[in-house]
């Protein structure tokens, strides 16, 4: 009886040690590596020539680790960029690293594993198209103001843990921590471009003054840099020229009495000043009755 006990005792201890090895093992079973998900979430070989369009299409993918744990995502998931759905569950994630290239990623479930604190968390606000998260079960989910860490980190997300994410939530987090960075580079951004675009668009003053014969020449001097100084040369003649031109007119116009503005006379050259005959009264002459 004593001998069927004792041998009863070794038994249970030999499979406890067992046991516990196993999950230790488990444990321990590394990074999940691409060719893995090749084969059991495609079911195909990785020299499949197929291979790469099937990652991409892949929009659902479930890696409990039921049999198999994971302590880390590597590169392994960097080709499914149209995936929505992630199951993570019950493996041995310490931080939630490889996610950056699910652009498309929706729903992400990294129930009963060792995420530890919110840096980890940090890392989803690459998944902009993100909206459900679970981490029960983690050690960060035992955190103080947990939910609004997340909030305040992830504010795109609209159910945490299996529960919607209510507005007063978001305003404890907004109370608590400001508002999301996010928000801020946005509205930075939109700012920074406004300034930027209403001084670009902004015209730019004029001289109204400018003689037709002088934009003439900028135009150009702008459109043919490397022949600047022929250029310059001619227009420089023909603004003189039509300066002179102008000149005449004006001597003309009041030469005709078109104008006594003494200002619009010192405008004239001294040698186009229009020259009046003396009046009587300058000359000495009596005034005939």
């Amino acid at each position: 009886m004593l001998r069927s006990l004792v041998g009863s005792e070794m038994c249970i201890r030999d499979r406890f040690k067992q046991s516990n090895g196993r999950r230790v093992a488990l444990a321990l079973a590394g990074m999940l590596k691409r060719e893995w998900v090749i084969q059991h979430a495609l079911r195909t070989h990785p020299d499949d020539p197929d291979v790469e369009r099937q990652l991409s299409a892949l929009q659902v993918l479930s890696i409990p680790g039921h049999k198999q744990k994971f302590t880390g995502l590597g590169t392994a998931l960097r080709s499914l960029s149209s995936l929505t759905s992630l199951d993570l569950s019950r493996n041995s994630l310490v931080e939630l690293n490889g996610l950056e290239q699910l652009s498309a990623l929706k729903s992400l479930n990294v129930y009963y594993n060792g995420v530890q604190d919110v840096a980890s968390v940090r890392l989803l606000r690459q998944n902009l198209e993100i909206r459900s998260l679970d981490l029960r079960l983690n050690p960060v989910s035992r955190l103080p103001n947990y939910r609004l860490h997340v909030c305040h980190l992830v504010p795109w997300i609209t159910s945490l843990d299996e529960r919607d994410i209510r507005d007063s939530e978001r305003r404890k987090a907004v109370e608590l921590f400001g508002e999301p960075l996010e928000m801020h580079a946005e509205l930075q951004l939109t700012q920074h471009s406004f300034v930027e675009e209403s001084t670009l668009s902004e015209p730019e003053p004029q001289n109204s003054m400018l003689d037709a014969s002088e934009l003439s020449r900028s135009s150009v001097l702008a459109s043919a840099p490397e022949q600047l100084s022929q250029a310059a040369t001619i227009d420089f003649l023909i603004l003189q020229n039509d300066l002179l031109m102008a000149s005449v007119v004006d001597f003309l116009y009041l030469g005709a009495g078109g104008s006594d503005d003494p200002g619009r006379q010192q405008q004239l050259p001294p040698a186009l000043h229009p020259v009046r005959g003396p009046t009587s009264t300058e000359s000495g002459g009596a005034r005939v009755g």
